[in-house]
């Protein structure tokens, strides 16, 4: 202890002359470069990449009764078997509700079930095909009783009736017709007899004309011919002969005004029997209208009061009907469509099921996983629904690290490389991790740019990490052991080539030519060139002070040697 106390009243003295000594000197310090000798030996290259984070648990749960049931119905919870803070296993039971209406509900869609398949099963057997086309035949043969009937009944009462009614038409077209050629008759007629009269008149105005010429040639005659003619026996003879010619003309004319009266008598005749043809062809359309009536209105009685008429015709169409329905059985039958109908029952009955199984399922709320019950939303009693979040459940054995690593970094960090992680709030806490995906899109503030990753702890160890604590990491980007190593001031370079200076037994040295791999900064791996339990020289920096003043220089000069020794084992 003396001691102790005398050699700290030394070094206090020694300071004290040293603080004295320096008033009013100056100072200057300089860098020279030395080499040292370093064995070459086999070690580990480790480097590593820090990174600082947060604790976050990925694995988080809602719990429902939510599988394979309605949204909007209303369950009531029958038992909650974990309450906040509870720490539980996978498998354990964690809350249930009422499922006595629901297990009805399953034993009724099992009864459906079991019908659609019993009558797919019928479906499709031979049987089947075989009642259809009984059906078919037994349907045709009752068409065909049914139309017989009708067709006798309609052969005993109704035949008779339209076959009146058939000749009554015919009568009336007939009729029809023979006005049509009367009228036509009657024109014709009436035209001829005018063209006649026409003709007539033109033949008494001839014959006007002729006696007006006669008379003329006559009246021209007389006077002047008797000096014109020497023998009077001509005269009298050409007289005589004129003379005839006006009687005749006369005759004639007579004649023709008399057959002109009796054209015109003639075509009042034609004009009365027209008449008289058009209005007795008028009355035969008139009693054969009334006749075809009659007709009719006695097919329509005889149709319409006729009870086994109506009846017989509604069983013929009942007939037709059920044997379009058989022949539609059939053909669905044998194309295969009635089946598909009946197995689409099955499959929707079988999803019914399923889906009610599936809530009955979901009816018991089961841990999926280790964790820690971090929130009961819901008591006993209480009325819930499909989304209701009835439990929160956290793994808290699952655990990641959320952090980031900066562009400088982001090339040397990969997925899957190991980190050592310590937290700030646990002291001497220090867990494994591995890498995951690191985020190809970065994010960037105060241009600083960073990319995202996580960090997967690979065992929790038992401490009590909480979601949100701070985290750093130490990841290792670079660890080879086993391998050359020399420090990388040894190393400088030659042209492309890189060099160190390797010294002899006999103390000389030779520059000589290595091939090197990775490198931490510090260290560099020497893949050939070079064995282990060599020597080479590595450059030092030495630094120096001086001290001076305006009397006496005096001063102390010491100096660090870096870098030395051999590369870590």
């Amino acid at each position: 202890m003396k001691k102790s106390i005398v050699a700290l009243i030394v070094i206090a003295i020694i300071g004290a002359i040293l603080i004295v000594g320096g008033c009013g000197k100056s100072s200057s310090s300089t860098t020279t470069t030395q080499t040292q000798t370093v064995q070459v030996k086999k070690g580990t290259l480790l480097s590593t990449v820090s990174a600082v984070g947060t604790v976050s648990m990925p694995e988080q749960a809602k719990l429902t009764f939510g599988t394979g049931s309605s949204t909007s119905s209303l369950y009531t919870v029958k038992e909650i078997g974990v309450a906040y803070g509870d720490t539980v296993k996978k498998g354990d039971v964690l809350a249930k509700i009422d499922t006595s209406s629901l297990e009805s509900t399953i034993a009724q869609d099992k009864v459906a079930l079991s019908t659609a398949q019993l009558n797919l099963q019928q479906a499709s057997s031979e049987a089947t095909k075989l009642n259809a086309q009984a059906t078919v035949n037994n349907a045709e043969a009752a068409l065909a009783t049914a139309e017989q009937a009708l067709e006798d009944l309609q052969n005993s009462q109704v035949t008779d009736a339209q076959t009146a009614v058939s000749d009554a038409q015919s009568a009336l077209d007939r009729a029809n017709r023979a006005l049509a050629v009367a009228q036509t008759t009657a024109a014709n007629n009436i035209t001829n007899a005018e063209n006649k009269i026409t003709d007539a008149e033109n033949t008494v105005t001839d014959a006007e004309n002729a006696v007006t010429d006669a008379e003329k040639t006559y009246n021209d005659f007389v006077p002047d011919a008797i000096g014109n003619y020497a023998n009077l026996l001509d005269y009298i003879n050409k007289r005589d002969e004129l003379a005839w010619e006006v009687q005749k003309a006369k005759d004639n004319l007579k004649k023709y005004e008399d057959s002109l009266e009796q054209t015109k008598d003639n075509l009042d005749e034609v004009k009365l029997q027209n008449e008289t043809d058009i209005a007795t062809a008028q009355n035969n359309i008139t009693k054969a209208e009334a006749t075809l009536q009659s007709a009719e209105a006695d097919l329509a009685a005889i149709e319409s009061d006729n009870p086994d008429m109506l009846k017989q015709e509604a069983a013929v169409a009942t007939a037709k009907a059920n044997l379009i329905t058989a022949q539609n059985d059939l053909a669905y039958i044998e194309a295969g469509s009635n089946t598909e109908l009946l197995q689409i029952k099955v499959d929707n009955a079988q999803t019914t099921l399923d889906n009610d199984n599936a809530q009955l399922e979901a009816a018991t709320i089961v841990a999926p996983y280790d964790g820690v019950v971090a929130a009961v939303n819901y008591e006993v009693g209480d009325k819930v629904t499909a989304t209701n979040e009835i439990i929160y459940l956290v793994n808290t054995s699952k655990v990641e690290i959320a952090s980031s690593v900066d562009e400088t970094d982001v090339a040397s960090v990969k997925a899957g490389q190991k980190a050592v992680i310590t937290f700030d709030a646990l002291t001497g806490a220090s867990l494994d991790g591995t890498l995951g995906a690191i985020s190809p899109v970065a994010t960037s503030s105060s241009n600083v740019v960073t990319y995202s990753f996580s960090i997967k702890i690979d065992d929790t160890k038992g401490y009590a990490l909480k979601e949100g604590m701070t985290a750093s990491a130490e990841i290792v980007v670079l660890n080879k052991t086993g391998v050359l190593l020399v420090p990388t001031t040894a190393i400088s370079r030659r042209g492309p080539d890189r060099v160190v200076q390797v010294e002899a037994s006999d103390g000389t040295t030779e520059q000589r030519v290595i091939k090197t791999g990775d490198t931490n900064g510090t260290y560099t791996e020497v893949t050939s060139g070079l064995n282990e339990g060599e020597k080479i020289l590595v450059k030092a920096s030495t630094t120096s002070s001086t001290t001076s003043s305006n009397r006496t220089p005096t001063g102390a000069r010491g100096f660090f040697i870096g870098g030395g020794g051999g590369p870590p084992d």
